[in-house]
């Protein structure tokens, strides 16, 4: 077993402690946020109408509107009850990346975001009276209207994914209707049929004319919005920062599942415990993925989703040819020093990582983002070596990385440091019995695939999309860490 594992070993990436080429992140075990007390906010006069009034106004909101005393009232509760916002905190920076990057792509106001923290206070498993559920409140009937599917196995209004993009379709097709972005959250909060009557009543477009013909809580929705807007984009200089310390739950990405797997199986490929995939996919209300010709989307600490599409792609006829599992060690965390203005989009395109992750792994940063001279906190997995193994073989050899041969490869579009750092990557290429191995450039072979492992759900589908006669065993090559 011992030689013969060896044919199978070509080349092997290594990635130098504190730099990443590939930044196959994760997260998400334990979150840990230090929250200031009252007294440490800022200062009482902070917390005056006034003050906090002159910065909303400041904004540059997404509509028109005037603080009232309902919206004090909401964001003085937010910026006090720090018990309750470090809670929040903490499920934002899990689930706000997948809204944030929805929103990005439509070109949608990214403060719509916000409304998961007057919604359900960014909670996937939220239900309210009346029966809606997720991040986003959606009631069953809606949901089915929006194509959610909810049965004994599979609630998607919590999948953070699925009921995300069910909700953003729904707030476009508001906003399209009205022409107004006010009377559109009024519809998704009351109903378009009631909206419609109180426009109808009052002879007039106008918000300001329409929401005396609508329920209190409903004229009271917009200000909580917008106490929710102000929260999530000052809460920093409130003194209420959160602090990341695990990586699991925070740093993921979304396979899409079309066969039955049970949560136990997944773990075993992935290498994910399964404690950690149950909390990341609340929507399944079973202990396993249920078979769909539609699929079902997984969320997964990435270093968990590249094991998985390993798998994935050495899988023929129904077996595995060869059977290769990463052996993860630890996080590494590093820091970039920010030299000239940059987007949160920038640095992540130098190091290859998740931009809306990337902000939430540095939550003492404003929302404006990064200035020169900050430094930015990144994390990157690092794994011990490989156990590999032929399926008709009993026995796994466990490679330490350390011990295989390594050899500098420039690979096309990578980002090298210019100065103190260099880079190494080669590629591990499994051989089997009869087939040629060669290895593989995906950008230029896939072109609708990033390199960068695919840091949107719609890649990681256009990727399932490709047929298996394009992916075949030993026709491409896999990429190490």
């Amino acid at each position: 077993m011992t030689m013969d594992i060896r044919k199978f070993i070509k080349l092997i990436n290594v990635v130098p402690l504190r730099k990443s080429l590939v930044a196959l992140t994760t997260g998400f075990s334990l979150v840990v946020f230090s929250t200031a007390p009252l007294h440490s906010i800022e200062s009482v006069a902070d917390l005056s109408e006034d003050f906090i009034s002159s910065r909303f106004m400041e904004m540059g909101f997404m509509f028109e509107a005037e603080p009232n005393a309902h919206f004090h009232r909401r964001v003085r509760s937010l910026l006090t009850h720090n018990a309750h916002s470090a809670a929040m905190l903490n499920r934002m920076a899990v689930y706000m990346p997948f809204i944030e990057a929805e929103l990005n792509e439509r070109g949608l106001p990214e403060e719509l975001k916000y409304l998961t923290i007057t919604e359900s206070g960014v909670n996937p498993v939220a239900r309210s009276r009346a029966g809606a559920v997720g991040l986003w409140q959606i009631m069953l009937g809606t949901a089915r209207h929006l194509g959610l599917r909810v049965n004994r196995v599979v609630d998607e209004r919590r999948d953070p994914v699925a009921a995300t993009t069910a909700a953003i379709d729904y707030l476009e097709s508001l906003y399209e209707k009205y022409g107004d972005w006010k009377l559109a959250l009024a519809a998704y909060n009351a109903g378009p049929g009631r909206v419609d009557q109180a426009v109808r009543r009052a002879n007039s477009n106008d918000f300001e004319q329409v929401k005396r013909f609508l329920p209190l809580e409903t004229r009271n929705y917009i200000p909580s919005f917008m106490a929710s807007a102000y929260f999530g984009s000052f809460h920093q200089l409130h003194g209420i920062i959160g602090e990341v310390y695990d990586f699991d739950l925070v740093l993921t990405d979304v396979v899409r599942v079309y066969d039955q797997m049970s949560f136990n199986e997944i773990a075993k490929i992935s290498g994910v415990d399964v404690s950690v995939i149950r909390k990341l996919n609340p929507m399944f209300l079973a202990t396993y993925v249920p078979a769909s010709r539609q699929g079902y989307n997984l969320i997964l600490p990435r270093r968990g989703v590249a094991q998985m599409e390993s798998r994935m792609s050495i899988k023929e006829g129904g077996e595995y040819l060869v059977d290769r599992k990463r052996v993860f060690e630890e996080y590494i965390e590093s820091f970039y020093l920010v030299e000239r203005e940059m987007s949160w989009i920038d640095i992540a395109n130098l190091l290859y990582l998740n931009p809306y992750q990337l902000a939430y792994l540095n939550p003492s940063i404003p929302a404006s983002g990064p200035v020169a001279g900050d430094q930015i906190r990144y994390v990157i997995p690092r794994f011990a070596g490989f156990l590999v193994k032929a399926v008709e073989d009993a026995e796994s050899e466990f490679i330490r990385i350390e011990a295989l041969k390594t050899l500098p490869y420039h690979k096309p579009g990578a980002v090298y440091s210019s100065g103190d750092y260099e880079f190494q990557l080669a590629f591990l290429d499994l051989q089997h019995e009869n087939s040629k191995f060669r290895k593989s450039n995906p950008k230029k072979e896939f072109p609708d695939i990033e390199t960068s492992r695919g840091q949107s759900r719609r890649d990681l589908d256009r990727l399932k999309r490709i047929t298996d006669q394009r992916i075949r065993a030993g026709s491409a090559a896999f990429r190490g860490e």
